[in-house]
């Protein structure tokens, strides 16, 4: 009985460690989240400022209606082919921000979960105390 009473002390604490982690990792997260958009949308002003209405590259094919109204933002005329900033901008970020994320290290673990980690601990301390 006394064991038993040990074991759901010592769970009891691992919920609340990993409840603890967890709440960490989402607030760095949010950190990391709201600091990239700010210096995404300043990056941004920035340069629409030199290359708003500039053509900044051709493409070989004309992209699908949705996408014309990005690709062909600030730009004048009708040739769809005619890559505009904003296009380009759009691109290199979906491409650079899961690097920054990485390089920072707020990202999601890929590895175990917290919750198996605190019950694989609990486990192993509770086979070596013979429970």
């Amino acid at each position: 009985m006394k064991k038993r009473h040990q074991q759901e002390k010592q769970i009891a604490a691992a919920e609340r460690d990993v409840s603890a982690l967890s709440l960490s990792q989402t607030r760095s997260q949010i950190v990391t989240s709201v600091l990239m958009a700010v210096a995404f949308i300043a990056n941004y002003q920035f340069m629409s400022s030199y290359f708003g209405s500039e053509i900044v590259a051709t493409s070989p094919f004309e992209p699908i209606s949705m996408l014309q109204a990005i690709s062909h933002r600030g730009l004048e005329g009708d040739d769809y082919t005619q890559v505009g900033f904003a296009w380009v901008y759009m691109l290199c970020s979906m491409g650079t921000r899961p690097i920054i994320t990485k390089l920072i290290g707020s990202s999601a673990a890929s590895g175990p979960s917290l919750w198996s980690q605190q019950w694989e601990r609990v486990s192993r301390d509770a086979k070596q105390k013979g429970w």
